[in-house]
């Protein structure tokens, strides 16, 4: 926006605006002789580029962006208010245009091509804090190679970036493939407070963390598909993941996440509407739990050999889902 007086200088306000989440990311004022302001003009917008607004449009669209990244907590850049100076009388009232900011109704946060680590970070945080994990919309960098990842590669990943402490892969997975078996839809703000063993998640940052929480939400309706798919063709398929070490006899991967699968039946009784006690499902859950124990193959805990594990606890689970989730009418179960 610019201004000129009677001797022929001109000045110039310019604002780098973000309408979707940050506000004035840049501001600055430049004075010039009227004169060398085209030249000057197309350095920082292509002549093919432009939009002309009126005046009182252009404030309210700059002020009222900067209003909006407040709100979220972003405070517009350091020559913000030096630069708007510029408006003079000019008054955001007298725009009769309607203008919205953030995306669909949510701030959205596109990292720019100069927001390293640090900044990203404390982008996600901070909405985090003001909106919660799902008050937003983001798009940031990723690494080079998950593109071509499937969503258990990137949930491995991404708790690798964890703390010591933090739940292996394989107890969530087994956590997430006992609520696709649970009867009853245990709510996801519960899910969501217990899916750490009861420990709020301990990330190295809040992209991490945000990124973890979708990657879980889509890997466990994966595994009700690979559930699904199992029971339709009579087999195991990928509904299982964990692995075995049959040449070590180390079972310490099922271990983890038979305690994952059993978590669930721990932390929500009634929402299992009795299976616990069920008399027909007593040896389903004893065998979970002799796994889940690090029981021995060889001492007699477990009554086969560990070569036959994961299909034995892939029977278990799949029996438990006929059981207590049946096929649609018109489809049969296994046998």
């Amino acid at each position: 926006m610019t201004r000129t007086d009677d001797a022929g200088r001109l000045r110039a306000g310019v604002f780098l605006v973000d309408l979707w989440c940050l506000g004035v990311k840049d501001a600055f004022l430049a004075e010039m002789p009227a004169s060398e302001w085209p030249r000057n003009l197309s350095g920082i917008i292509p002549d093919d580029q432009r939009v002309a607004l009126h005046p009182a449009c252009a404030r309210k669209l700059v002020e009222g962006a900067a209003a909006y990244a407040e709100s979220l907590g972003f405070a517009p850049h350091r020559d913000y208010n030096a630069s708007r100076r510029v408006f003079g009388s000019v008054k955001a009232a007298d725009c009769p245009e309607i203008l919205t900011f953030g995306r669909e109704g949510k701030p959205f946060y596109l990292a720019g091509p100069d927001d390293d680590h640090e900044r990203i970070e404390r982008v996600l945080r901070t909405l985090t804090a003001k909106l919660g994990a799902d008050g937003f919309h983001y798009v940031v960098p990723v690494h080079p190679d998950a593109a071509d990842w499937s969503t258990e590669e990137t949930l491995r990943d991404l708790l690798c970036d964890c703390p010591t402490g933090t739940p292996s892969f394989e107890m969530l997975s087994g956590f997430l493939t006992a609520l696709n078996v649970c009867p009853t839809e245990v709510p996801a703000e519960a899910v969501k407070r217990e899916i750490w063993a009861g420990e709020p998640p301990r990330f190295a940052g809040a992209r991490v963390a945000l990124e973890a929480e979708k990657c879980i939400h889509a890997y466990r309706q994966e595994i009700g598909a690979d559930l699904t798919a199992a029971r339709e063709a009579d087999g195991l398929a990928r509904a299982l993941n964990f692995e075995v070490e049959v040449d070590y006899n180390d079972i310490s991967g099922a271990s983890e996440w038979c305690r994952g699968f059993l978590r669930p039946l721990e932390l929500w009784p009634d929402a299992w509407r009795g299976a616990g006690e069920r008399a027909d499902l007593q040896g389903c859950f004893a065998l979970l739990r002799a796994i889940a124990a690090d029981g021995d193959p060889d001492g007699g805990d477990i009554p086969f050999p560990t070569a036959a594990l994961r299909d034995e606890v892939g029977g278990v689970v799949l029996a438990l889902r006929d059981a207590l989730r049946p096929p649609p009418a018109g489809r049969s179960s296994p046998g």
